[in-house]
């Protein structure tokens, strides 16, 4: 394709593809297959073969994105400010992380004084030697859309997992994740904001953050503060609190907690939604407000 077609179907790209070092053609290349996946999942109505083309996709698109490093990163020594950012709620307990990939945020939770118990969870995990690094973690293979542990945590943690959900996995992702943990306790949710989107590499089409455009990528179900609270309290959950909105702010003030209903006003209101679009550098809006949701199953 020319460098014009380019421009013309992808209007972002050039942008996108400079600010995550990513080149432009392994981008486009990635959204195509996405794409693709994106409407083959959405209509797949047997659980099973969606399982199958979610591994498919991953398996396909992972290593386009990661073969413009020269080295693989090891994860052991990556750091992880989300671990910082919920020490609060995760000091002194029993850990479960849904969705661990290579396991940056359940290794720097090892780090922690007085953990009671860790465990990761996914479909890709960490290599044998790196495993081997952290005996105290518990490793399990397995899908997430619907699971089950040996035993029930004190803290789930879920980090930018459910927007990569088919809606019809949503029911028994949401189950599984109420039934792994004790009661009143705490889940952990992270995932983008659909209204400051989109937020997967459909940003070569619309890279302004404003919610404009849907994201028709690998994720599903970008989704809002004003959704994701109203889902959970359907399978059992309350006491609904964020961090700081800001992505920046909120490293800087780890500790500070805020009703998440104040966001889910802030959302219905167009006057607040207006200028946060409105907040923009380089074409970008960057007053985004990532959900962040912290919240305990019901006793």
């Amino acid at each position: 394709m020319s460098i014009k077609n380019h421009t013309e179907q992808y209007p972002f790209l050039r942008r996108f593809s400079k600010s995550i070092s990513i080149p432009e053609e392994d981008l486009v290349e990635a959204f195509e297959i996405e794409k693709k996946f994106h409407k083959l999942i959405f209509v797949e109505k047997n659980k099973k073969r969606r399982i199958e083309l979610y591994n498919e996709l991953y398996s396909t698109v992972h290593p386009i994105y990661q073969r413009g490093s020269l080295k693989k990163q090891d994860p052991s020594k990556l750091k992880s400010r989300k671990a910082l950012l919920f020490k609060k709620e995760l000091k002194n307990k029993s850990i479960l992380e849904v969705g661990c990939g290579q396991g940056v945020f359940i290794m720097n939770c090892s780090k922690f004084k007085n953990i009671k118990e860790l465990c990761g969870i996914d479909v890709s995990l960490p290599s044998e030697d790196i495993i081997k690094q952290y005996p105290k973690i518990k490793f399990i293979n397995a899908d997430i859309t619907e699971f089950k542990v040996h035993k029930k945590y004190e803290v789930v943690y879920s980090n930018h997992v459910l927007e990569h959900m088919a809606t019809a996995d949503l029911h028994t992702h949401l189950a599984s994740l109420n039934e792994a943990l004790i009661e009143g306790g705490t889940l952990i949710i992270n995932m983008p904001n659909r209204l400051f989107g989109p937020s997967d590499v459909t940003r070569i089409i619309d890279y302004t953050y404003t919610g404009k455009t849907k994201a028709i990528g690998s994720h599903f179900n970008e989704s809002t503060y004003n959704e994701l609270t109203s889902l959970l309290k359907e399978y059992g959950f309350e006491n609904f609190k964020t961090v700081f909105p800001h992505t920046i702010l909120r490293h800087i003030f780890p500790f500070f907690r805020m009703p998440a209903s104040i966001l889910c006003k802030i959302e219905k209101s167009k006057f607040f939604m207006k200028m946060l679009h409105s907040i923009k550098y380089n074409g970008r809006c960057i007053a985004k407000l990532e959900l962040s949701i912290i919240c305990n199953k019901k006793h």
